[in-house]
């Protein structure tokens, strides 16, 4: 059972791994929007983007609706808009240059 769940969460962090996705992750926390409005956000191509978002629909992340010729995104869960805050603040905890026992600096996310 854990391990299904595990497997669950690497399948989600695997497909918030792209930097494009996040980028429309970080703009849906705000509201619902549409593709458009993502479009000119992002400055991604009508295809590339309408590639993500299916990539996001289909691991469950964003929900879309029709209203009329428009196409409308939003976050299917209200816990993902905690996703850019999570990740910002392991950015800035993970910049703090921590040293061992030995003195180096260690190297754990040391790019980030």
């Amino acid at each position: 059972m854990f391990n299904k769940v595990l497997r669950q969460h690497a399948e989600l962090l695997k497909v918030l791994a792209n930097p494009k996705r996040l980028e429309v992750l970080y703009l849906l926390r705000q509201g619902e929007l549409t593709v458009s409005d993502i479009e000119l956000a992002t400055g991604m191509r009508q295809a590339n983007l309408s590639q993500h978002l299916m990539v996001l629909r289909n691991a469950g992340i964003v929900s879309s609706k029709h209203k009329g010729r428009k196409v409308y995104y939003h976050l299917k869960c209200p816990g993902l808009t905690n996703i850019p805050s999570i990740l910002f603040s392991f950015r800035m905890a993970s910049s703090t240059p921590k040293t061992g026992t030995s003195g180096k600096q260690s190297s754990s996310f040391r790019s980030l």
